[in-house]
């Protein structure tokens, strides 16, 4: 979770010229975040996260399946990425960023394993990955060119960072309490004093202690806690975590009921109604299909009764009278036969 400032700042947009340590809350796997706070072990103080909020998102297996079609997001497994074992947004778009400044500068980093086939970097271009990184700001186009999307499943903390120094004469802040040279105790003295020469052996000490001009092993002690040394800790404001699981907005039930919802609001369609018209399209059909000479319009005449009209011209012929009645009747007996049918 910590990394030196001289390696990680690579990673970050810097803003400053803050030096230090950078600190990332993250989730495990992922090596970045976009708010990582500096720490300074050259401040005489503890700095303190306060986390106010876990949030987990997790998805439904439906929405998994629809995903593999759609592909808003990517889940860990879905997608491969060659510096990191999992996927997420963060670690592809740093994983893309590194590949392009690489091939920009010639060289890949050596404190990156297997970035590129590229050779090593030398100091030249070593300071050619540090000046573009600190200028890079295409993280909006590496999303679509390196097809860094959006985690569907993802762990979001809410926190804060504060530092207090030793000096507000607050009584949990001391920095006796983390060592005290004089008398030989507190919570690091055993590391830094290394009274039983565990960590360091005697002859390491004497080179030490002539490197940077001490006497005193204790006074070395004192300047390796002032500089380079910080104290962080990290507190749970809640014991809550929030889980919020991703569903569908709609699925097919729901987008019936919609259609019919809306048809019944606006048009006064039911599924009756809907019966009755395959059943008259259905009848209209099939009479077509057995009406074969006679016309469509002849056929509604006769299905909705409608009687033609004899004109002057027609009773003025002989029998046009009598002609007309027996084809009348021919229609009625037709009719009646039709219906019969239905």
């Amino acid at each position: 979770m910590v990394k030196a400032l001289q390696f990680l700042s690579l990673y970050l947009l810097e803003s400053n010229n803050l030096s230090g340590f950078r600190v990332f809350i993250t989730v495990p796997g992922v090596v970045t975040s976009k708010v990582p706070f500096t720490v300074d072990p050259t401040f005489r103080g503890q700095y303190s996260f306060f986390l106010h909020g876990i949030h987990v998102i997790k998805t439904s297996q439906a929405f998994r399946e629809w995903n593999q079609q759609a592909k808003v997001c990517h889940f860990p497994e879905d997608r491969n990425v060659t510096l990191f074992p999992l996927y997420s947004q963060d670690n592809c778009l740093l994983e893309c960023r590194l590949k392009k400044l690489s091939a920009t500068c010639g060289c890949s980093p050596w404190y990156v394993e297997a970035a590129t086939d590229l050779p090593l970097c030398d100091p030249e271009g070593a300071r050619c990955l540090r000046e573009k990184f600190k200028s890079y700001r295409d993280d909006l186009v590496d999303r679509k060119e390196c097809s860094c999307l959006n985690d569907c499943e993802m762990v979001h903390f809410f926190y804060t960072g504060v530092r207090q120094d030793y000096a507000s004469h607050h009584a949990d802040l001391n920095s006796q309490m983390w060592l005290d040279e004089e008398a030989g105790v507190g919570k690091l003295a055993d590391y830094l004093l290394d009274p039983e020469n565990v960590f360091t052996d005697s002859l390491s000490k004497s080179a030490l202690l002539l490197a940077h001009g001490e006497r005193h092993w204790s006074r070395l002690a004192r300047r390796r806690f002032d500089t380079d040394i910080a104290v962080v800790n990290f507190f749970f404001d809640t014991p809550i975590i929030t889980q919020i699981n991703l569903e569908l907005r709609t699925n097919v039930f729901d987008m019936i009921s919609a259609v019919g919802g809306t048809l019944g609001l606006f048009t006064g369609i039911s599924v009756i109604t809907f019966v009755e018209i395959l059943y008259w399209m259905g009848r209209f059909t099939f009479q077509l299909m057995r009406s074969g000479g006679y016309s469509t319009l002849g056929w509604v005449k006769q299905t909705l009764g409608i009687s033609p009209k004899i004109s002057i011209h027609d009773v003025g012929h002989g029998n046009a009278l009598e002609d007309y009645e027996r084809r009348q009747s021919e229609r009625d007996r037709r009719l009646r036969s039709n219906l019969t049918l239905f």
